[in-house]
């Protein structure tokens, strides 16, 4: 007698509604009785696999599994597993769609009298692909693995659909495909819960697991890198929870970065990449810890590196010199900086390549002393884990150039420009000036200049200050310069014309004479005034004369000479002797004659 005459399978040992995956391996599968000695006829099994094609193909009847036996009524009877009550009715409309092309395995499905549904048995299979989700999300190798759906294939072994990819932090082999380990997974929770049904051989299809190209972590980071509002966001690793959902792990400042991250990654979901990696914007979720906010700790970091004062020392210099417009993590989840930065010292490529790791030096110590937390766990981290590749070098010097500027000024005689510092955003600036007014004059001369507008929009877009300019009495002391020169017999017209700190910081004074070779007198008469009252000596580059230096900006004929020649060719001025000639303060020619 064939097993399909009569409806006498019983149901298998200690089956209940528990839920777990392997039930879904062996709980209904083809069973032979030995009481009864009979087999499932030969078409039976072509048309299960038939019938089970067709339902796998339709995602609303994942978790349906298909007996085929005949009743004590000669009636076909379809039965198993349903997932949900509901489905019994689209399995029928289904089977009644394939009538034809099933008929022609079993010809019962020509009359709708000779076949029918039940009974079922309803098993949640949802709940064990949860399950099974599960014990990959605990897997450090295979949490990269989201289970979509569940389903029987026509050989009636459980079938997965989703996609994999490789997690980051792994520092073992990693498999080359490790759908097959999902695979020995889902065996394992088989064998661990239901093995009186395991069967023999791969019990669980995995082709439907697709390998992604890559870890979505890459186009996180990306993201987050070009989006300067959520600066101080890191995402450590990516993952599939319990749930499914794809979960950011790591870092961030407060819960408006995680919506602004949310609604950026939605608009992206037009993208078959993000629509594989999560199938709903609503699936994802951050796990991540409030961390120091950016802009309180890129404060902090510039403070720090700049210790609030000007130095000598030449790692203090250059640390004065660079500006951090913003503190990000990139695609190697490195703290990373993005500003710019000159050399005052040195412009040679190693120089600044010292410097350059100098400042990543100072950075990372910083961070690692004050906030650690500002760093990612020793699995996630890169070395070094502080990047300053985009804090821009600047190939020449600003504050040079703008001493340049100054220099060519003569209304600006007496700025000096010894130093200059980022405070933040701000370009600061301090030194000497003359006279209050000329502060304001720079500022109004330094947006007038096209080049040095240009050269302020680069390093200083968001303004600078003139401050702490101490006033230096620079007129007074070209004034009692040129009393001194006119004081001289043996410089006869010379014109002390300027007083001025050069791109170097000396102390200039230019002339105009009648005689190069006065050059050197001109000189020591300088210094002498100079060390001759002690008030100058609060003048910075006065009292040194390395500090001073002395320019003729121009000759002129030796006017003594030609007067004395004309006088000599007059008759109404014999008798008349011209022993000197001299500029006073105010630029008269004076005479002296007899």
């Amino acid at each position: 007698m064939l097993c399909g005459t009569r409806d006498r399978m019983p149901p298998p040992r200690g089956l209940s509604l528990t839920i777990g995956f392997a039930f879904l391996i062996g709980a209904l599968l083809p069973r032979v009785s030995a009481a009864d000695d009979c087999i499932t006829p030969p078409n039976l099994f072509q048309l299960r696999e038939k019938i089970q094609l067709l339902v796998q193909q339709e995602e609303q009847l994942d978790g349906v599994r298909i007996d085929c036996i005949y009743d004590d009524h000669n009636v076909l009877r379809l039965r198993g597993i349903l997932a949900a009550v509901g489905q019994e009715q689209t399995l029928a409309s289904l089977i009644q769609k394939n009538a034809e092309q099933l008929g022609e395995i079993n010809s019962a499905f020509r009359d709708r009298a000779k076949w029918s549904l039940g009974p079922w048995q309803i098993v949640d299979v949802d709940r064990y692909r949860l399950d099974l989700q599960a014990v990959l999300a605990r897997d450090p190798l295979l949490c990269g693995t989201r289970v979509d759906r569940v389903y029987f294939d026509s050989k009636g072994n459980p079938a997965l659909i989703g996609v994999w990819w490789v997690p980051q932090g792994i520092d073992k082999p990693i498999p080359e495909d490790l759908s097959l380990k999902t695979r020995d997974a889902a065996m394992r929770l088989t064998a661990m819960s239901w093995s009186d049904y395991a069967t023999q051989g791969p019990a669980v299809n995995v082709d439907g697991l697709r390998k992604q190209r890559a870890n979505p972590v890459a186009e996180i980071r990306d993201v987050i890198m070009n989006d300067a509002a959520l600066d101080g966001m890191r995402v450590d690793e990516t993952y599939y929870d319990s749930r499914g959902y794809l979960v950011f792990s790591g870092a961030y400042v407060n819960e408006e970065q995680w919506k602004r991250l949310q609604q950026t990654l939605t608009d992206k979901f037009s993208a078959d990449s993000w629509r594989a990696w999560a199938k709903s914007p609503k699936l994802m979720r951050f796990a991540a810890k409030y961390r120091t906010p950016e802009r309180e700790m890129l404060s902090w970091l510039v403070a720090s590196i700049r210790d609030g004062n000007v130095s000598e020392d030449p790692q203090r210099v250059f640390l004065d010199k660079v500006r951090i417009d913003r503190l990000f993590y990139n695609q190697d989840n490195q703290l990373s900086m993005l500003g710019i930065r000159w050399n005052e010292l040195d412009s040679t490529q190693q120089q600044a390549l010292m410097l350059s790791e100098r400042l990543r030096g100072r950075i990372e110590a910083e961070v690692q002393s004050r906030w650690p937390e500002a760093l990612p766990s020793e699995r996630f981290r890169s070395q070094p884990t502080v990047n300053v590749d985009q804090v821009a070098l600047i190939e020449f010097s600003v504050l040079h150039t703008l001493r340049e500027f100054v220099a060519r000024q003569d209304l600006l005689d007496g700025i000096r420009l010894e130093a200059a510092y980022y405070d933040g955003p701000i370009l600061h600036v301090i030194g000497l000036a003359s006279n209050p007014g000329q502060i304001e004059f720079l500022k109004t001369l330094l947006h007038e200049s096209g080049t040095q507008a240009k050269l302020l929009e680069r390093v200083a877009p968001q303004g600078f200050e003139i401050d702490r300019l101490r006033v230096v009495p620079v007129q007074a002391l070209l004034e009692r310069a040129r009393k001194r020169i006119a004081e001289q017999p043996s410089l006869p017209g010379v014109w002390v014309s300027r007083c001025f700190y050069d791109e170097q910081l000396k102390l200039t004074f230019t002339v105009v004479a009648w005689n190069k070779k006065d050059l050197p007198l001109i000189e020591e008469s300088i210094q002498t005034e100079l060390r001759s009252d002690p008030e100058w000596a609060a003048v910075p580059g006065s009292n040194s004369k390395e500090g001073v230096q002395v320019k003729i900006v121009g000759l002129q004929e030796d006017l003594l000479a030609v007067l004395r020649e004309q006088v000599a060719n007059r008759v109404d001025l014999n008798g008349v002797r011209l022993d000197r000639a001299f500029y006073d303060q105010s630029r008269v020619l004076h005479l002296a004659a007899c």
